[in-house]
């Protein structure tokens, strides 16, 4: 970059580019390293740790069960509209679990996006159910067979009995 100065000046201007390009990518790769630094030591935040006592007191409270056999004892009341009626009154009873565990989020999708498949082996099966009750919601004729509202109301279960909860 020539600004027509006297060759003393346009050598200090020169020399002081390359220092600030140097800084700059000195600083950089401080702010990248010591980035990556802190991820390692940053703390490990399970729902486990900071829902603890929400989880005992639920357990304990004999409504949580009474309320999901409720749940339960509608599957076959009134086929085929009980089976979409029960599996709507599962998940809600279930988004309702997590919201009193503490679980933030707009959606029921946000909450259990928070927990750890690692800590529940029925996770990924609990995302397939509530995409189908969502689809069930809000598509129209969209219905499940007998069998298909039963296998969701068992992966249901199968995630409050790894809560403890049933």
């Amino acid at each position: 970059m020539n600004l027509n100065l006297p060759g003393d000046w346009q050598l200090g201007l020169e020399i002081s580019r390359v220092v600030f390009l140097v800084l700059d990518l000195v600083l950089f790769l401080g702010v990248v390293y010591f980035w990556r630094r802190g991820l390692k030591m940053r703390p490990v935040f399970t729902w486990k740790v900071a829902t603890q006592e929400r989880h005992q007191m639920l357990q304990s409270d004999p409504k949580v069960q009474a309320a999901w056999k409720a749940v339960k004892a509608k599957l076959g009341t009134n086929p085929p509209a009980s089976y979409v009626l029960t599996i709507i009154e599962a998940d809600t009873f279930v988004d309702d679990i997590l919201k009193r565990l503490g679980l933030v989020g707009e959606t029921m999708m946000e909450r259990l996006n928070q927990l750890e498949a690692k800590e529940f082996f029925s996770l990924e099966d609990l995302r397939r159910v509530h995409r189908i009750r969502n689809a069930l919601v809000h598509r129209p004729g969209f219905s499940i067979t007998e069998n298909q509202a039963v296998e969701m109301m068992e992966i249901y279960e199968k995630f409050l009995d790894e809560l403890g909860l049933v």
